[in-house]
C-alpha cells in the first residue's frame, strides 16, 4: 500500500510563542494556536505562512459539544416511541484572534485579512495546532461572518465563526499513514498503543480504532479500505461489531481484493457480484477480527478516525 505523508502545519523553525526572557521583540503574552486550512485534505495552508496574517494570532478556540439527534418512530397502540436512527447535528466552532494594532482602524484591516484567508464558497478542512491544539483532528467547516469585538490603538480582538458540517472531526490522515508517522500529526495526544499496526499476516487481527464512534462505511459513508491478498475464498468477520464480508470467488496469490467502504474490487475492477454484499464496521477500541478461507493472508485496514 502506498503511504502519502501530508504536511499539515507550517515548517518554519521558530514558530510564534509566548514572550520568553530577553525576547525584546516578542510582544505575544500567550502561546497561540496554529490554524491550517485545506480544500482537499492533502494540500494545506498555515496561518503562519501567510504574510497578511503577520501579528494576527489565534488565542482561543470554542468548540460546541456534539449534539446527537434521534429520529423516533411511533407505533399505533404501543406506549412510547422507539429510536429509528441517531445522527449528529452540525456544531459551532469559534476561533478568537488577537491582532497587533497601531490605530483603532487596524482592527478592520486585520479582520479583512482573516476574511480573505478563510473565504471559500465550498466547505474546507480546518486544523488547530500549537501547544494547546489537537493537530491530528481536522474539521469540515464553512466560515461565517468575521467580527471585530474590540479595538484600540494597541490591539484588536476578532472572532471567526465556523459551522462544522459533519458534527465531528476526522483524523488528518488515515490509520496506515498515522501509525507509520505519529510524530508528524500530533499523534501522541491520541495515546495510540505502542507498536500499533494495521497490516496483518495471520488470520487473527486485533484492529485498534481510536475513534469516539463506530466507523460505519455503509450508513455513514465512513472511509474504510480493507486490502486482502492470499489464496482462497476470504471471509472477514468482526466479532466485536457482528459484521461480516465474504467473497465467493477463489483468489490466487497474485490477486488483490480491495473492500472500499462496502464495494469490493478485484484487481481494480468492481466485483460485487462475487460477494455477499456484506461490510465491516469498526467499534471504538479493540476489534477482534478473523480472516478465514485464505492461505498466506495479507490484510491491511486503512481507515479514518472520527472524534466527537
Amino acid at each position: 500500500m502506498r503511504i502519502i505523508t501530508v504536511q499539515v502545519l507550517s515548517t518554519i523553525a521558530d514558530k510564534p510563542h509566548a514572550y520568553r526572557f530577553n525576547e525584546t521583540d516578542n510582544w505575544l503574552m500567550f502561546d497561540p494556536y496554529e490554524v491550517a486550512i485545506s480544500a482537499n485534505g492533502t494540500n494545506w495552508r498555515s496561518s503562519y505562512d501567510e504574510p497578511d496574517l503577520k501579528d494576527i494570532y489565534c488565542y482561543g478556540v470554542d468548540i460546541a459539544k456534539a449534539t446527537p439527534v434521534d429520529t423516533l418512530r411511533t407505533f399505533s397502540g404501543t406506549d412510547g416511541q422507539t429510536i429509528d436512527s441517531t445522527r449528529y447535528e452540525t456544531r459551532a466552532i469559534t476561533a478568537h484572534f488577537l491582532a497587533k494594532a497601531i490605530t483603532a482602524e487596524d482592527g478592520d484591516l486585520a479582520s479583512d485579512a482573516l476574511q480573505r484567508f478563510f473565504a471559500s464558497r465550498d466547505p474546507f478542512w480546518l486544523v488547530f495546532g500549537g501547544r494547546f491544539g489537537q493537530p491530528y483532528k481536522r474539521w469540515l467547516v464553512k466560515a461565517g461572518v468575521v467580527t471585530v469585538t474590540a479595538a484600540n490603538e494597541q490591539s484588536a480582538l476578532i472572532d471567526v465563526p465556523f459551522t462544522n458540517l459533519t458534527g465531528y472531526a476526522r483524523s488528518v490522515v488515515n490509520s496506515v499513514e498515522f501509525a507509520a508517522h505519529p510524530e508528524l500529526y500530533g499523534g501522541f495526544g491520541i495515546n495510540l498503543p505502542a507498536g500499533t499496526s494495521y497490516a496483518y499476516t495471520s488470520s487473527q487481527c486485533d484492529v485498534y480504532n481510536p475513534s469516539d464512534i463506530t466507523v460505519d462505511p455503509l450508513k455513514q459513508h465512513h472511509d474504510l479500505t480493507i486490502t486482502i491478498k492470499g489464496a482462497g475464498k476470504p471471509t472477514i468477520t468482526n466479532a466485536t461489531t457482528g459484521t461480516e464480508f465474504a467473497y465467493t470467488k477463489t483468489l490466487t496469490a497474485s490477486d488483490t481484493l480491495v473492500l472500499s467502504r462496502a464495494n469490493p474490487y478485484l484487481n481494480n475492477s468492481q466485483d460485487g457480484i462475487n460477494s455477499d454484499h456484506g461490510w465491516i464496521e469498526l467499534a471504538p477500541g479493540h476489534n477482534t477480527i478473523t480472516v478465514a478461507g485464505l492461505t498466506n493472508p495479507q490484510v491491511t485496514f486503512d481507515f479514518a478516525w472520527y472524534f466527537l
